[in-house]
């Protein structure tokens, strides 16, 4: 089995390969220190998303972890999918 590539969440990453790659990065929820892999994709809007709001990345996540149901990669999926929906809409 390949490992994934890990990065820090709070620094600023730049990930290359393409979309879908898949990259594990280094995150604190609520305190606690864990992994989380994502495609590039993701971790790219992610991103965006915590900058327009002017808090980190890990702050970010701890906001999606607590309102989670089921593992936290397919949450922050999740999250990232209906904030596109919602800038559709408008």
């Amino acid at each position: 089995m390949t490992s994934l590539p890990e990065r820090k969440a709070d620094s600023e990453f730049e990930i290359t390969g393409t979309a879908s790659t898949i990259v594990k990065h280094s995150v604190r929820i609520a305190g606690h220190q864990t992994s989380i892999s994502l495609e590039c994709k993701f971790w790219d809007l992610l991103k965006q998303m915590a900058k327009r709001r002017d808090i980190s990345l890990n702050e970010l996540i701890t906001e999606i972890d607590q309102k989670r149901v089921g593992n936290v990669s397919s949450a922050i999926r999740l999250y990232v999918l209906d904030d596109l929906i919602q800038k559709t809409q408008k």
